[in-house]
């Protein structure tokens, strides 16, 4: 995901999830090398997965509303936010 202010990148070779812009803003602070990519659950918990299935970081952010409802934004101030219909479920 790239944006016009911020950029995250998820697979880096310390398996780290991290949002920058000039230097780093946030990071999931995993050490896993396996990482390949970030999902958003149906149950709306973020999800950091390895090749092998395991997951090394979540969110945490579990609502009984169906996925379709979220939406996971990164703003210009470089905060990744998931959001029910504008009310925040969940932000780092």
């Amino acid at each position: 995901v790239y944006c016009t202010v911020f950029s995250c990148k998820t697979g880096l070779e310390d398996g780290n999830f991290v949002i920058y812009k000039w230097s780093q803003t946030w990071v999931t602070n995993t050490e896993c090398s396996q990482t390949n990519r970030v999902t958003l659950q149906e149950d709306t918990n973020l999800v950091m997965n390895t090749a092998t299935g395991e997951a090394p970081w979540c969110s945490g952010s579990y609502t009984r509303c169906p996925s379709q409802q979220v939406r996971l934004t990164l703003t210009n101030d470089g905060h990744l936010v998931l959001d029910n219909k504008g009310n925040e479920v969940w932000r780092p």
